[in-house]
Formats: structure tokens, sequence, C-alpha cells
């Protein structure tokens, strides 16, 4: 789902090159969770809790939220405010949360102003077309205005913010000032102010984006989902286009503490009421060491141990699998499978074709 060809992700139109390679180098009803079950630990208004916070609950981001954490990034020497560096196992997962702004980021501050390396952290939200992307932090707001209005940028009421329209809601124009860099329509709604950028093809995404009522972290599914997740540097939280048994994923990176660490990613499944019991089977058998990806790899090539377990936030049980990644995996492993399908044929039972197969039975003792 991510940088692959010419393609619209969590922003607007980009064209790009492919450089995906494989997988190496609102409320949502539950019956009550049951008694008993380990919960999960993650702080309330940090990290990814508190990006979600900052986002509302009822727009586009309900459908789909994507997080990361550029600081982090920085902290422990993997990017600098001028990009990131040649890191092997954890170079794709830096930059998510900047939707297809991170496909052009070396371009940016000529055009734009905007460092997306600088910034603290980056969500994007929605699916195209209403999709918008927040940088938070390390925002030169007088350059990037001067550069835009420079583009041609005017002045316009964005939901209750004062931004600029370089286009009209939705517009394309393979002409505009910024199509020679890919974007056709990433830019057409801006909002900037004080060291924090919105942007995208429409007015009501970058408002959404910028929050608006009751925010992401309030609504109890997306927050029971963040909790299982625990403390992430990169999150994506889905609901699935065409779900029977499932009504939200969340995929993330663990925070790793240098750049030596083995990559842990977490998937948190939301099964619908009614449904954990099959949700929880088809996940436990079919997503193991011994289990094969949708091409008969088996999951042990990638993915060193899988621990499963539940979570229980409020009124939700969540299922979770912590995967240890093995060496030369992607650290974005659980993303890359989550947006080409995988996760749902290991996780959801009624998904149509299942591909991925579950660990044979063992032989009958003779």
């Amino acid at each position: 789902m991510r940088r692959i060809g010419a393609f619209l992700l969590a922003g607007g139109l980009v064209v790009t090159g492919c450089s995906g390679g494989d997988l190496r180098s609102g409320e949502i009803p539950q019956t009550p969770a049951s008694s008993g079950t380990p919960t999960a630990s993650a702080p309330a208004a940090t990290g990814l809790r508190a990006a979600m916070a900052e986002v509302s609950g009822d727009g586009p981001a309900a459908l789909h939220f994507e997080y990361g954490d550029l600081a982090h990034w920085r902290a422990i020497g993997l990017a600098t405010e001028q990009g990131p560096g040649p890191h092997g196992t954890w170079t794709s997962a830096i930059g998510y949360g900047a939707g297809n702004l991170v496909t052009v980021w070396k371009l940016l501050p000529q055009r734009t102003g905007v460092t997306l390396f600088a910034a603290d952290h980056a969500v994007s939200i929605g699916v195209p077309p209403d999709t918008a992307v927040r940088l938070e932090g390390g925002v030169d707001a007088e350059a990037v205005r001067a550069k835009l209005i420079g583009l041609g940028g005017e002045p316009e009421k964005i939901g209750d913010h004062d931004g600029l329209s370089l286009a009209d809601d939705h517009a394309v124009d393979p002409d505009g000032p910024l199509a020679e860099f890919g974007l056709l329509n990433q830019f057409n709604k801006v909002v900037v102010t004080g060291s924090t950028i919105a942007t995208g093809p429409a007015a009501a995404p970058v408002s959404a984006v910028l929050g608006d009522g009751r925010s992401l972290a309030e609504v109890s599914s997306h927050a029971a989902a963040a909790d299982c997740l625990g403390d992430v540097v990169t999150a994506v939280l889905t609901v699935p286009q065409d779900s029977g048994a499932v009504a939200l994923y969340g995929v993330g990176l663990r925070r790793p503490a240098s750049r030596d660490d083995t990559a842990v990613n977490v998937i948190c499944v939301v099964p619908r009421s009614g449904a954990i019991p099959a949700v929880r089977q088809s996940l436990t058998t079919r997503l193991t060491v011994a289990a094969s990806t949708a091409d008969g790899t088996p999951y042990g090539d990638y993915v060193k141990e899988v621990k499963h377990d539940e979570a229980v936030s409020g009124d939700f049980t969540v299922l979770r699998a912590t995967l240890t990644l093995a060496p030369g995996a992607r650290a974005d492993f659980v993303h890359q499978l989550m947006a080409r399908g995988g996760l749902s044929a290991v996780a959801d039972p009624t998904a149509p074709g299942l591909p991925s197969r579950p660990a044979p039975a063992p032989a009958p003792s003779s």
C-alpha cells in the first residue's frame, strides 16, 4: 500500500517509482471482555495515544490512522533532520505517518519549506480521496507559508482554521506547481500554525486531522487497539473494507532502545461482537512460525517467535500476536502483511480465498 507505483495514499495522488520490495530488509460494538485476561499497558497521554488525541475521531481517522515517532528515530541515531540513514532492518519503518510525503522528502524543503524528518511525529488519516497528513514539531510556519503563497496559495478558512488553498477540493492538476515532484493534490489545502502543518487534497480531512469534537483516542474500539499495541514507534489502525468477523486491525513496531535491538512487531485484532472464538482460532492456528504465507513461505523465514495473548481494555477483548522478527526481515513486516491482505487471511475466518495455510497437524503416534 505504501510506495507502490502511481498510487493514492494518506494524503493525495503521488507518482513515484516502486520500492516496496518483498517482506525482507466510528464505535464498534463487542461483547464485554471476560475477566482474567492480561491487560495491555500503554501510556494514555504519550506516543500513539497522544497522537490519536490530536485528531477527530468522527472523521476519516476512524477508517484509517497511521502514526510515526520521527523524534525517536533521531534520538537513537537512525535518522537526522536531513533524513534517514542506511540502517538495513529499520529503514523501511522510518517515515510512517507521513503518508506519501515520505516519497519526496528530499524535495520538500526547497519547494514547500517543509523539512519532514525535523518533525517530532507524523500522522496520516483516511482513505482516498478523503485523506490528510499532519506533521507536529520542527515546522517553520513563516517559511512554509511564504513558500506556499509563492506557489499560488490563497487565504481560505479550513474548518475553524486560517489556511491556504492551492486548488479546489480533490482537484488534480498534472501541471500544478508541485506536479514535477509527483505531488498532484497533496497540498490543495494547507493549515500551518505554530510548529504544525496539516495538508491534504480537501478541506474536510485537513480540518479533521487538526482535531474537532471527540478525538480518536476517545473512540473506545480504537483506544482498545492502541492499548493493546503498547509502546510503539509506528502504528496503523484500520477498518477492513470487506470484513465479516473483524472490525478493526492494529499493527505496530515496538519502540527499539537502540539500532542493535531485535525488531518486534505487534498485531492487535478487534473482532466483531460474537466472533471472538472464531477469530482467535483462526489467528492462533494460521499465524505461527510453522504456518505458511500466501506464497507458501513459512512465517519462520521472517519471524523467530510468535506469542499469542489477549488484552482487555474497557469492554473490549483484543486478540494480540507479538512477533519477534528474524534477522533480515523488514522492521515493518506486519504493516506490509496487512497492506497486502495477509493479515485478514490469518485473522478473519470469513475472508474470501484464504491463502495463508496453518501448520500441518502432527502425525499420529504409532
